[in-house]
Parts: structure tokens; sequence; C-alpha cells
């Protein structure tokens, strides 16, 4: 069977992404060494699983992401893929297909801040959970 050179491009950039988590992991454990009050929780969050599983759609979803779009881009394409979360979920979502993030708790508040705004501005969906809001994208009408 002959690959084209898609297919191989493709299989590249998943191996790559395969890499990129595998070595996560491993500066994870490392830090985990370290002292306990220079390990941020939102930073090892995305990582906290049992079993090493390589998630098509995630990695799929990395390679389409774009880390140059607007917060409200990178919050409809997450809400997209993952249906509803609170801004933890979509923070974590993000954290796992942009390896360049470095300031989790930044993005973290930034997350916070854009879910509300557009969520007053109508443009996203919540509904409260406990202390929680849980955001979708609105529902366009069928045509």
């Amino acid at each position: 069977m002959k690959l084209t050179d898609a297919q191989v491009l493709t299989q590249l950039k998943r191996r790559r992404i395969q890499l990129k988590l595998e070595l996560e992991r491993v500066d994870i454990a490392i830090r985990a060494f370290e002292p306990v009050d220079e390990i941020d929780p939102l930073e090892i969050l995305p990582h906290m699983v049992d079993d090493y599983v390589v998630d098509d759609d995630l990695l799929m979803s990395a390679m389409m992401y774009n880390p140059a779009m607007t917060f409200e881009k990178k919050i409809q394409y997450v809400l997209g893929k993952i249906t509803e979360g609170d801004a933890n979920a979509i923070t974590t979502y993000i954290l796992r297909i942009d390896p360049h993030i470095k300031d989790t708790e930044r993005l973290y508040e930034r997350i916070t801040y854009v879910c509300s705004r557009m969520y007053k501005l109508g443009n996203l969906n919540a509904v409260r959970k406990g202390k929680r809001n849980i955001y979708s994208l609105l529902v366009q009408p069928q045509k």
C-alpha cells in the first residue's frame, strides 16, 4: 500500500503530537520531585489521567487549531469539540492542544472573563451548576 505525501505528513504530525504529550508527562514527573509550592495545579490538570491513550479527535483538533485565533474564536472552537463545559474544561482542552501556552493561570482567568462576556452579549448559552457556569454554543435555527 503506497501512502501519499499528505498521508505521510498527517502521520508525522500525529507522531509529533504524541511525543509532545509524552514529553509533557515526563516534565510533570520531574516537577513532582520539586518543592510542592512550585507546582501549578492548573498546569498539571490536563495530564492527570490514568492511562496514556491517544485520542485521535484530540490529535485532529490540535492540527486544526490556530493559536492566533481570538479568545472568542478559541472558545467557540473548543465548545464545538466538547459540546459544553465550564471555564476549567475549556482551559484544559486548550492546554491539551496548544503546547505553547506557559501561563496556565492567566489563560484560565482570560477564558473565564471572555466566556462571561460572551454570555452577557448573547453569544453563548450558560447554565448555572453549583458555583460554575456551564457554557455551550448557541443553537442555530434550521433553515
